[in-house]
């Protein structure tokens, strides 16, 4: 063996490596309650959960998934960690805000999982609806960044739908008057 690849082996040798399994700070944090009541919903759901806090999902995880839904425990624990959105939530959910509190401290927050069977839904019928003294101003394409033709073609059943529902389902069944709404249509 040349001295340079003796070197090599001897600056990586995994054999002097002490690798004690009972140090504490090796020691992985478990949750069982938690994990039973996700494996309920993930079996109640047929292993197929779409999962969100009280505010946000973890829409922005798709990469480490590649999908939003979760079939397994461990895709949820993966979503839920790899979450910029998540991680907002629960580190400082009132950073940007003015009129909450003075002392973020004495706020105690009640976090709660949601976890909701997965639908496939069609980006295209995503949307986004303004509503204002109780009048529905506005309604916008949930994704902007992509020209989806049919939303041109289909412009005003779109809008007449979208307006009956408000009217319908949700028009002065608020506290608020003014607030943002989503709603997700079938086939146009």
């Amino acid at each position: 063996m040349d001295l340079e690849a003796k070197r090599n082996r001897d600056d990586y040798d995994v054999d002097s490596t002490d690798w004690d399994e009972d140090d504490p700070e090796n020691e992985l944090p478990d949750f069982p309650e938690f994990d039973k009541q996700i494996s309920a919903a993930l079996n109640k759901f047929n292993n197929k959960v779409f999962i969100k806090l009280n505010w946000s999902s973890a829409k922005d995880a798709y990469w480490c998934l590649n999908k939003l839904s979760c079939s397994r425990l461990s895709d949820v624990y993966i979503q839920l960690k790899s979450s910029d959105f998540i991680s907002h939530d629960l580190n400082e959910p009132f950073n940007d805000c003015t009129d909450c509190c003075s002392n973020e401290s004495n706020l105690n927050v009640k976090y709660n999982l949601i976890v909701r069977e997965w639908i496939n839904i069609n980006p295209c019928m995503e949307f986004r609806c303004f509503v204002r003294l109780n009048q529905l101003i506005a309604i916008s394409q949930r994704d902007c960044r992509t020209f989806f033709q049919v939303l041109l073609n289909s412009k005003s059943e779109i809008q007449k739908r979208i307006e009956s529902f408000y009217l319908g389902n949700i028009h002065e069944k608020f506290f608020d008057q003014s607030f943002v709404f989503d709603v997700c249509l079938g086939k146009v």
